[in-house]
């Protein structure tokens, strides 16, 4: 078991000022999802995103299926995945906004 000491003050940073950009893209989360032969990724079958910014006015268990796109654009499969992230967005992002004096 291996563990590395991460600093956590720029990814905290990054994560609200994408959360607070004018450029919704800003918030986008890829996922890439490759084929494995032998224990070593092979070819990428297809990628996806999902927005976090969207998530922050929905529940806090989101179900979301999202189309996995090849590098020509066309629809190679689907990606299911369960988001567990409102609630704790909404957290560091009231944490992280400056605070009137």
């Amino acid at each position: 078991d291996q563990r590395f000491e991460i600093p956590i003050e720029p990814i905290c940073e990054r994560l609200s000022t994408a959360l607070t950009a004018d450029d919704l893209t800003a918030s986008d989360v890829f996922l890439v999802v490759y084929t494995y032969v032998d224990g070593a990724a092979s070819a990428e079958l297809g990628s996806c995103h999902v927005n976090l910014r969207s998530l922050l006015g929905g529940s806090e268990e989101t179900d979301l299926t999202l189309e996995m796109l090849d590098e020509s654009g066309l629809v190679t499969g689907a990606l299911s995945i369960c988001v567990h992230a409102a609630l704790p967005l909404r957290e560091f992002l009231g944490r992280s906004r400056p605070h009137p004096a």
